[in-house]
């Protein structure tokens, strides 16, 4: 993952991790990845986040389809 969020921020784009969707094999590595990758420009988020940002509008029936996952 490391490798690829570095190519996409040298070719210009902008890198969203969704941390709670991260893993490997070690807890200090997951660590150190994170860390490595928002230290070269990726912005931290979560799953939560994410959702609620792609569907934009809270008045939006894909937002009340989504409240029950996060309560």
């Amino acid at each position: 993952m490391y490798q690829s969020v570095r190519s996409l921020l040298g070719q210009g784009y902008e890198v969203e991790l969704i941390t709670d969707a991260i893993s490997s094999r070690t807890a200090e590595n997951r660590t150190l990845g994170l860390e490595r990758m928002q230290a070269a420009g990726a912005r931290a988020t979560s799953v939560e986040m994410c959702l609620f940002d792609l569907v934009q509008d809270a008045a939006s029936p894909s937002f009340r389809q989504l409240l029950p996952l996060f309560k």
